[in-house]
């Protein structure tokens, strides 16, 4: 991250599983200063669906990372905004020929995670 300085600081790991594959991440700043970041990756080591996935810094400090998504078909194209506190995201998935446009949101809670509705 850049200071205000002109500096760039130290980079963070988002993703916490380095052995699979992890692509398309987003970022957004909510006007608190609050990171958010999605992409599709893997929930688990042992997982062989992708899912979106979701983390929060605030106050300096990474969140658990989060599933916005259970599907067994993976995710692309992955979209999302921050208003008013709550996360929407959108995304498609091509299973077999056929293409469907997914949306979830949620609302990430004090201390860590967050509240997906409509998985």
């Amino acid at each position: 991250m850049r200071s205000s300085t002109g500096t760039w600081g130290t980079t963070d790991t988002v993703s916490p599983y380095s052995t699979t594959y992890n692509y398309r991440p987003q970022v957004n700043v909510s006007a608190n200063g609050d990171v958010h970041v999605m992409w599709s990756g893997r929930f688990t080591t042992s997982s062989s669906y992708y899912d979106v996935m979701y983390r929060r810094k605030s106050g300096g400090t990474w969140d658990a990372m989060e599933r916005a998504s259970n599907s067994s078909i993976a995710p692309y194209s992955i979209h999302f905004v921050e208003h008013g506190g709550d996360i929407h995201v959108v995304w498609y998935e091509n299973n077999g020929g056929n293409t469907d446009i997914w949306y979830n949101h949620g609302v990430p809670e004090a201390g860590g995670g967050i509240t997906i509705e409509g998985v």
